[in-house]
């Protein structure tokens, strides 16, 4: 088992470049979303309610992984160690979540651009009484499975 062994030295320097590209990241998301919140462009005032939800669900599970779970992985075994703040709490199916409503709200933004190109009379043109919310809620009911795995 010790080819897999990780040193301290190398440890730090893992948590240090984590910690590097999650304040990069937060810094960029922030600048995202003040762009995003303040400069408001009314062709596209629908779709960025789902842009600034991509942000913010982007944000959180970035902070999830990064200073809530600072994980190591052990490659090439499938198996790692965390280190952070909830790595005794069993909760890293938290982050799945969050990648699932990622994956949503992608979806989500693509089903809205689609439905705005549509002319009116069109086949695939949604009803209005079956337009966004039912197919968002359907997306992320089918997202769900993944937090319920159990991490030993």
């Amino acid at each position: 088992m010790s080819e897999y062994f990780i040193p301290l030295l190398l440890q730090y320097f893992l948590d240090d470049f984590a910690l590097a590209l999650f304040t990069l990241a937060t810094v960029l998301c922030l600048l995202v979303l003040y762009c995003l919140i303040k400069l408001k462009n009314f062709l596209h005032s629908a779709l960025r309610k789902y842009l600034i939800y991509i942000q913010v669900l982007i944000f959180l599970a970035d902070f999830h992984m990064h200073i809530l779970f600072d994980g190591f992985p052990l490659f090439p075994i499938l198996a790692g160690y965390c280190n952070g703040l909830l790595c005794g709490t069993q909760l890293p199916g938290i982050f799945i979540l969050f990648t699932g409503n990622v994956f949503v709200a992608i979806v989500m933004c693509l089903i809205y651009r689609h439905q705005s190109i549509i002319l009116a009379g069109h086949r695939l043109k949604f009803n209005p009484p079956l337009s966004v919310f039912p197919t968002y809620c359907l997306l992320v009911f089918l997202s769900q499975p993944g937090c319920t795995i159990d991490f030993v």
